[in-house]
């Protein structure tokens, strides 16, 4: 996955506020698109907290801020540790353009930036400090498996610091402990718990963190929608799972069987559903078939379920916003572009995508847009120069076919 760097998208700022920590305060812009869009959520308050409390942060080298979202706890204690490199991560690339951007705001030069899985390219490192506010959604495999990484890349006396609600506390300590490390302290509030652990001092020498789907995987569905059968394997915390959502069905039912030939790109793939049937439907073959989108767990179960139905992937690519469409793609380079957008409240994702088809689709090229009829009619009010060649609904959804002039 290419994660290239596109502008900061200043119209998906919600909101900006400002967060005290050891006497500093630090400005972040925050974002409908990202977790806790109005304020610092009340588990990343409890985590700051024990930080401030019981850690010594001015002789930290390296800090890691896995599932960073806008950035909140990474900017903060990377500010009170003047010495330490930072490292923030997130799955989500609008997270991780948010975070990028508040970096700046607050001036932490020493800070770099992934857009990929938990632990995901980081392998060979190791961190003095590791922090997350774990996702209550992730799955529990997801979960288990984040304790396991974190132990492999702590430092010898580096310490990890989580805070994840309270229902899911009991697991929490208990996949702690079966990590290897020593759980030193937990603080909990009605809603989250905090833990502090580290490694022993007999520990293993540093394990490295594997690149490993595994864990996400929740098993292997058979499927039949858009007259073609296929089977997928499904990740944690990604829709259309088990079956198929309206959007992606109604999608499938119009795709233009004889014309699924040339170069494609799919935005937002989701499971995979959308590509894999283009794929199994084609009767002729795409020349390439590319897949972009804001979420990498996204791109790579589609990656992973395309290469299991006998498609390489040209490109994938990893964009905050629709808008990257339009900064990343060459020029009438698309012969078909499928888009099932993810709607982000009061941004303007519906006139960046038209705008984006309009530049990356060849003259006839089409684009096949699907959602909620109220996203599509917004989508089909910005698309100048496009002919409506299909189009169908279904109990509130909606997808259309259009033609590029």
């Amino acid at each position: 996955m290419i994660a290239p760097r596109t502008k900061f998208p200043l119209d998906y700022v919600n909101k900006t506020i400002s967060v005290k920590f050891f006497g500093r305060e630090s400005l972040f812009h925050l974002s409908h698109g990202l977790f806790s869009s109005n304020d610092i959520d009340a588990g990343t308050r409890l985590l700051l907290r024990c930080i401030g409390a019981r850690l010594d942060l001015s002789h930290l080298g390296s800090i890691l801020d896995v599932g960073c979202g806008a950035g909140v706890l990474g900017v903060t204690i990377g500010r009170a540790s003047p010495g330490a490199h930072i490292m923030l991560q997130d799955r989500d690339a609008l997270a991780v353009a948010f975070a990028r951007e508040n970096c700046v705001a607050n001036e932490l030069q020493n800070a770099d930036l992934d857009c990929g899985l938990a632990f995901w390219h980081l392998q060979g490192e190791s961190f003095d400090l590791i922090v997350s506010n774990l996702p209550a959604k992730a799955g529990r495999p997801v979960l288990q498996s984040f304790f396991s990484a974190a132990a492999g890349l702590l430092s010898r006396t580096g310490v990890g610091a989580v805070v994840i609600v309270s229902p899911l506390a009991q697991f929490a300590r208990e996949a702690v402990q079966s990590s290897g490390c020593l759980l030193f302290h937990a603080e909990s509030t009605g809603q989250h718990t905090a833990f502090f652990f580290q490694k022993p001092e007999n520990a293993a020498s540093d394990a490295p963190a594997f690149e490993d789907l595994g864990p996400y995987l929740r098993g292997r569905h058979a499927f039949d929608s858009g007259g073609v059968r296929y089977e997928l394997e499904t990740a944690f915390n990604l829709p259309d799972f088990d079956t198929i959502g309206y959007s992606v069905e109604v999608a499938q039912e119009i795709l233009p069987a004889s014309r699924l030939q040339g170069d494609s790109l799919f935005w937002n793939p989701g499971q995979g559903h959308l590509p894999v049937c283009a794929q199994k439907k084609a009767s002729r073959g795409f020349e390439t078939l590319a897949i972009a989108g804001h979420d990498a767990l996204e791109l790579a179960i589609s990656e992973r379920n395309l290469a299991s139905a006998g498609r390489q992937v040209s490109r994938s690519l990893l964009l905050p916003t629709e808008a990257g469409l339009a900064e990343a793609v060459d020029p009438e380079s698309i012969d078909l572009l499928c888009a099932v957008p993810h709607p982000v409240p009061k941004a303007p994702w519906h006139m960046d995508l038209a705008l984006g088809a309009g530049k990356i689709l060849r003259k006839g090229g089409e684009m096949l847009a699907a959602g909620t009829s109220t996203d599509i009619f917004r989508v089909l009010d910005q698309c100048r120069g496009f002919k409506l060649v299909e189009s169908v609904k279904r109990l509130g959804h909606r997808a259309v076919l259009l033609r590029k002039n």
